[in-house]
């Protein structure tokens, strides 16, 4: 609830095409281990998009299902 306020407070001073339609609280962080950051903790996109495919894909299903 903390973080959708958040989101809703920054969403009104944002155009329409910038605003934050939906997020995820993932429940860990990224890992060095498993190969979604470097050592200087750079983020690996394509590792992390592998490691929560389904969390990512499950944002767009919703998003198909309601047209806003």
């Amino acid at each position: 609830a903390l973080l959708q306020g958040e989101v809703e407070r920054v969403n009104a001073e944002l155009a329409q095409y910038e605003k934050i339609e939906r997020f995820a609280v993932l429940e860990r962080d990224f890992e060095f281990g498993n190969g979604e950051v470097t050592y200087t903790h750079k983020i690996r996109r394509r590792q992390v998009e592998e490691s929560f495919r389904e969390l990512i894909e499950g944002l767009y299903q919703d998003s198909a299902a309601s047209p806003d």
